[in-house]
């Protein structure tokens, strides 16, 4: 079969040569082989969109195919894209994943596809193989470029070439910044269960130093509140006792508020020293 499509070449230059289609005697006579087995290769080529048809009553007119090949369009994706023979052996390669893996080979068809990824130690023959068994595999897989690991998608499907023969598609879709946020979310929402663990701690610490505060505050209010309506000698032992307390409410972070009777206690008594 693959002998059979040799042929293939033949017929679509004459139909380049004559835009305007050509009948299966048209194509035998342009190429001398017999119209069956013409027919049989214009039959292959539809299946494989190498050709187009139009009929006309009961002639048939072939052209040249206007798709777009596969070739063409595999620079255009953002994906690496390689495409191999049933052996594994390179057809095309995009310019994503001759960047991907840093190749200075410009045109590695024929080359075995172990060695464009050997430096990644990415056995791709096996992912092949498997394809080859399941029909088509979707997998995620990690490389090591740069001491650092890059995330792909990798995508295998078993394709039919331009020329008939067997081989693979091999699409490698990189989510390696879908990862990084993956793991940067992970990261974040540990954090914040830390940070709402350390918060109920600190809470209960609050709790501690409020009672700490009342336990001073309210007393040591009570006390000023008496010494200023006496005044006098006790007002000025009171006065230095309380710049010491307010150093220590400051200390332990009570605040300016929290303090505001004993300040005030100290503003009047220390207007009072200097007027004497």
């Amino acid at each position: 079969m693959v002998d059979d499509h040799k042929e293939f070449s033949k017929i679509l230059e004459v139909l380049k040569e004559n835009p305007r289609g050509m009948s299966v005697k048209q194509i035998s006579e342009a190429i001398g082989i017999n119209r069956i087995s013409v027919g049989h290769y214009l039959e292959l080529m539809l299946l494989l969109g190498q050709v187009d048809m139009e009929s006309y009553g009961q002639a048939k007119v072939f052209y040249q195919s206007k798709r777009v090949p596969m070739f063409t369009m595999m620079d255009f994706t953002s994906d690496s894209v390689l495409l191999v023979s049933d052996k594994c052996n390179v057809v095309s390669a995009n310019k994503k994943l001759l960047e991907l893996i840093d190749s200075k080979v410009k045109k590695p068809e024929g080359m075995n596809c172990h060695d464009l990824f050997n430096d990644f130690n990415l056995n791709i023959e096996n992912y092949v193989k498997k394809a080859a068994e399941t029909g088509e595999i979707n997998e995620e897989i990690t490389i090591i470029k740069n001491n650092s690991p890059l995330y792909f998608k990798i995508k295998i499907i078993p394709t039919v070439f331009t020329d008939g023969t067997p081989g693979f598609t091999i699409i490698m879709e990189d989510i390696t910044d879908y990862k990084k946020s993956v793991e940067a979310l992970k990261e974040s929402e540990q954090n914040l269960k830390e940070l709402v663990k350390n918060l109920g701690v600190f809470m209960g610490n609050i709790k501690e130093f409020e009672k700490l505060n009342a336990d001073i505050r309210n007393p040591l209010q009570t006390i000023v509140g008496v010494t200023d309506l006496e005044g006098g000698e006790t007002a000025g032992i009171v006065y230095n006792q309380a710049i010491e307390i307010d150093r220590k409410l400051k200390e332990i972070d009570i605040g300016w508020k929290e303090a505001e009777n004993i300040r005030e206690f100290i503003k009047k008594y220390a207007e009072l020293k200097k007027e004497e």
